[in-house]
């Protein structure tokens, strides 16, 4: 039986504004950084994650 994809991340990673269940290390990792460089969007309430933009 293999593990779920999330199954490495503990519950504080789970907080992040980006996060969605069975997200990849990589995953996380190219969305943390998109999230770092738009702050800004988030502060204002307008930050979309990359995984959200890509399925619309």
């Amino acid at each position: 039986m293999m593990a779920e994809k999330n199954d490495w991340a503990p519950p504080s990673l789970k907080e992040q504004p980006f996060w969605r269940d069975g997200m990849t290390v990589e995953e996380y990792e190219k969305e943390r950084e998109y999230l770092n460089t738009h702050l800004n969007e988030l502060y204002s309430g307008t930050y979309k994650p990359l995984w959200k933009q890509n399925s619309d």
